[in-house]
């Protein structure tokens, strides 16, 4: 089994297991960035933008292991 390496960057990542900023994600098989969010119980309206392997990616694209995720929050505060 390999893994996917995600990042959150933003206030979102209070809602991720263990409020790890990094961390790795098991992928036994391929999923889409929203079906990881829902994993993981992470509501996907809390991130506004993911990158995948360094490239501007929707919720709805495919992730493999092996594959670097960094996942934005949108920005908060007054």
């Amino acid at each position: 089994m390999g893994v996917i390496k995600v990042s959150v960057r933003g206030h979102a990542v209070e809602y991720f297991p263990g409020q790890e900023e990094r961390f790795d994600f098991p992928a036994d098989k391929p999923l889409t960035i929203r079906q990881m969010l829902d994993i993981l119980g992470v509501n996907p309206l809390l991130i506004m933008m993911a990158n995948v392997n360094g490239v501007k990616r929707s919720k709805d694209y495919t992730i493999t292991a092996g594959d670097e995720v960094l996942l934005f929050s949108p920005p908060s505060g007054g």
